[in-house]
C-alpha cells in the first residue's frame, strides 16, 4: 500500500466562472458559465464537487491568479490537496487568464502538470499531461487562444485609456469618472439621504468622539442598510469599521477627484494632480479637517476596540511604561480597586509591576490640565505652507517641460534620448503629486490641531456635564480622552509608580511627577528664541499641591 498522502485525496470535479466588471454582473455571465459548466458534466456522467467564482476579478492583470478564489484553489492545488485525476471545467481559457502569453502558459501548465484535466465548454476541448504529449497540436491550438484573449484585453485596454486621456484633456467634454461616489447620482447631483448619513458619521466622530466601529454599530442598530451590494440570501448589507473610515478618509467628500491608472504590475498609481470641484462638495473643508484630525487622534494615542459601557480608561495607549515603552493598561485586582499597570509587567516580562490606583489619578491628572496656565497657541505652520508651495511650484515647472518635451517629440519620435528624458519627467511627476498630497495632509493636520486652551474649555465643559441628569457617559469621556490627547505630549509610568506628565503648548512644555495622588515636582520649559528659562518647584504635601494649583490658575 501507497504511503503517498496524495494517493488517499480522491479525484473530484472544479468548475471555475469569473468576470471582470459590474456590467458583466448585471447581466447573465455568471449564470451562463455555471449553466455551461453543469451542462458538460452531466453530459460526461459527473458530479461537480465544488464551484470557484472570482467576480470582478480581471484575468488580463493577473488579479483572480494572485488575489482571487481561483489564486486560493492553486496553493491547494501546490499542497498537494487537489488529487491526480481531478477536472476542472471552464468556460472557455480566458475565463482563466488574459495575461501575456507566457503568464497565462505558466498557470495552465501548472494545472496540467499537477495531473488535472482541464475541460472547456465553449469547444469541449480535454486536455491532460497524457493527452498533450500524445498530441501537442491541442497545446498550440490553447497558446494561440491564450495570445488572442490577451490582444483582445491589450485593445481593449490601450483604447480604454485614450479615450479617458481625450476627454480629461477637453474641457468642454463631460466629466468622466470609473465610479461615482456612492452618495451621488451624477457628478453633480448628490443623493440627500445619503449626503445626510455623512452628515450624522461627522457630527458623531467630531462632536460624540466615537470612533468608526461606534458609528459602523449604531448605524446597523438603526436599521440603515450600507451602500453595498445586497447579499446573495436577500438580507441587507450591513455597515463596518472600514466602509465608514473609507467615506470620512476620502477627499471625495470635498468634491476632489485623484485621477489614477494602472502601474506596470496592475496596481493603480497617480495619473496626475488632484482635480478640485470634480465633483459636488457635500462636505465643508473646516469640517473635513476636523474629522481627520479627530481620527488621527483615535489613530495614534487611542485605542482601537470596543472601550465598554462607559469608555472605562481615558489614557488608553497614552500612558506607557518609562522602562520598556509597554502600553499602561487599566486592571482591576478585585473589589474596587482599579489599576493602570504594564502591560509586559503583567506578564512577567518587565521589571515595572507596580500599579497606579486609576481613579487617583485620572482625578489628578484632570486637575492638573485644568489648572496649567498654557501660554502658546497653534503649533507654526509656515514649514508646511513653504513645503507645499515648493511642491507645487516644482510641479508647474515640470509640467511645462513635459510639454516641451512632448512637441519636440512630434518632430523626433524616434530620438531615444527625448524618449528617456519623458520617462523621467513622467516619473518625477508622480513623485511630486504625491508629495504635494502630503504636504497638504500635513498642512491640514496642522490647521485641524485645536490651541491647548481651547482644550483646556473643553475638558472643563465635558467634566461639568458628567452630573447633568441622563448624561451619554461614553460620549462625554470619549471627548475628554481626546481632548487630553490635545494636549499631552507623554504620559510615562516608573517602577516607584511614579507618572511623569508632559503637557506641551507649541511654545512652553509643563512637567509633573506624580505619586499617590501627589505632585511632587512642576517644571516648565519655556521657549523663547535661543533662551529657556527653566522653573522648578517641589512639592512634598498636599496642602504645597493645593497652593501649586493655585499659583498656576492665577
Amino acid at each position: 500500500m501507497s504511503s503517498n498522502p496524495k494517493s488517499r485525496i480522491p479525484a473530484s470535479v472544479h468548475a471555475y466562472v469569473r468576470f471582470s466588471t459590474d456590467r458583466q454582473k448585471d447581466g447573465d455571465s455568471i449564470a451562463r458559465q455555471r449553466a455551461s459548466a453543469q451542462a458538460e458534466a452531466d453530459k460526461r456522467g459527473l458530479k461537480i464537487t465544488e464551484w470557484i467564482s472570482d467576480e470582478g476579478k480581471s484575468a488580463f492583470k493577473g488579479a483572480n491568479r494572485k488575489v482571487g478564489n481561483l489564486s486560493k484553489w492553486l496553493a491547494r492545488l501546490d499542497a498537494g490537496e487537489i488529487a491526480p485525476g481531478s477536472i476542472l471545467i471552464l468556460e472557455s481559457i480566458d475565463r482563466l487568464s488574459r495575461e501575456a502569453v507566457m503568464d497565462a502558459l505558466d498557470t495552465y501548465t501548472r494545472i496540467i502538470n499537477a495531473g488535472v484535466t482541464v475541460i472547456t465548454t465553449m469547444d469541449g476541448q480535454e486536455c491532460n499531461r497524457a493527452n498533450l504529449n500524445a498530441q501537442w497540436t491541442g497545446l498550440i491550438i490553447t497558446l494561440s487562444k491564450m495570445a488572442v484573449a490577451n490582444e483582445e484585453s491589450e485593445k481593449k485596454s490601450v483604447r480604454s485609456k485614450s479615450v479617458w486621456k481625450a476627454r480629461r484633456a477637453d474641457p468642454s467634454a463631460k466629466r468622466m469618472v470609473a465610479f461615482l461616489p456612492q452618495w451621488l447620482e451624477t457628478v453633480d447631483k448628490p443623493r440627500p439621504d445619503r449626503v445626510a448619513l455623512i452628515h450624522r458619521m461627522a457630527h458623531e466622530v467630531v462632536e460624540l468622539g466615537y470612533g468608526t466601529g461606534k458609528v459602523a454599530r449604531r448605524l446597523n442598530q438603526d436599521g440603515i442598510p450600507s451602500w453595498g451590494a445586497p447579499r446573495r440570501d436577500g438580507r441587507l448589507p450591513t455597515w463596518h469599521n472600514n466602509s465608514v473610515l473609507n467615506i470620512l478618509r476620502g477627499r471625495s467628500v470635498l468634491g476632489e477627484h485623484q485621477p489614477m491608472m494602472d502601474g506596470p504590475d496592475g496596481k493603480p498609481v497617480v495619473a496626475g494632480p488632484i482635480e478640485p470641484n470634480y465633483f459636488h462638495p457635500v462636505m465643508k473643508p473646516a469640517v473635513w479637517h476636523k474629522v481627520q484630525a479627530a481620527l488621527d487622534k483615535r489613530s495614534f494615542k487611542g485605542s482601537r476596540g470596543r472601550k465598554g459601557n462607559d469608555y472605562a480608561n481615558l489614557f488608553s495607549k497614552l500612558g506607557q511604561c518609562h522602562h520598556c515603552g509597554s502600553a499602561h493598561h487599566r486592571s482591576s485586582a478585585g473589589g474596587q480597586n482599579v489599576y493602570l499597570r504594564c502591560s509586559a509587567g503583567v506578564r512577567g516580562v518587565c521589571t515595572n509591576t507596580k500599579g497606579v490606583r486609576y481613579f487617583e489619578f485620572e482625578a489628578k491628572f484632570l486637575d492638573l490640565v485644568l489648572a496649567t496656565k498654557f501660554q502658546g497657541g497653534r503649533v507654526d505652520d509656515s514649514q508646511a505652507v513653504a513645503r507645499l508651495a515648493e511642491a507645487e511650484h516644482a510641479r508647474a515647472a515640470l509640467a511645462v517641460r513635459m510639454d516641451s518635451i512632448a512637441e519636440q517629440m512630434i518632430e523626433r519620435a524616434d530620438s531615444p534620448t527625448l524618449g528617456r528624458l519623458l520617462d523621467k519627467a513622467e516619473a518625477d511627476a508622480r513623485d511630486l503629486d504625491q508629495e504635494i498630497i502630503d504636504a497638504r495632509k500635513a498642512l491640514e493636520a496642522i490647521h485641524s490641531t485645536p490651541a491647548q486652551h481651547e482644550s483646556q474649555a473643553a475638558l472643563a465643559a465635558e467634566l461639568a456635564k458628567l452630573d447633568e441628569p441622563g448624561a451619554d457617559r461614553f460620549a462625554i469621556r470619549s471627548r475628554l480622552a481626546r481632548a487630553i490627547a490635545d494636549v499631552t505630549q507623554s504620559l510615562t509610568f516608573d517602577q516607584d509608580g511614579v507618572a511623569r506628565i508632559v503637557l506641551e503648548d507649541g511654545v512652553s512644555t509643563y512637567e509633573f511627577d506624580v505619586k499617590d495622588g501627589i505632585t511632587h515636582r512642576s517644571e516648565t520649559l519655556t521657549k523663547s528664541g535661543a533662551m529657556t528659562k527653566v522653573e522648578v518647584r517641589e512639592v512634598t504635601s498636599l496642602d504645597e499641591a493645593r497652593a501649586m494649583k493655585a499659583a498656576l490658575a492665577a
